[in-house]
């Protein structure tokens, strides 16, 4: 557990040092471990079960680091629920 603390932190910091040179498919599988849930559409649709808020992120490569900064706010929300 400790170590999947310190991982998750590690990749938050660098996620936030630099959100436009993170790439969809270093991100998705961050999400999903967080509990987070991906619908894909004609965009990505990201949720979580104890958020009220849902993020449309288009196809775009790469990421926009708009998306990654809500994404950030969306895990920082989650973290105040726990």
């Amino acid at each position: 557990m400790d170590e999947w603390l310190s991982q998750r932190d590690k990749f938050l910091e660098n996620v936030r040092n630099n959100p436009g040179g993170i790439q969809w498919r270093e991100l998705e599988p961050f999400l999903r471990a967080m509990g987070f849930q991906i619908r894909k559409r004609k965009h990505f649709v990201v949720f979580h079960p104890l958020l009220e808020t849902q993020l449309p992120i288009p196809f775009d490569r790469p990421l926009k680091a708009t998306y990654v900064r809500r994404l950030l706010n969306m895990i920082k929300d989650l973290e105040g629920h726990e």
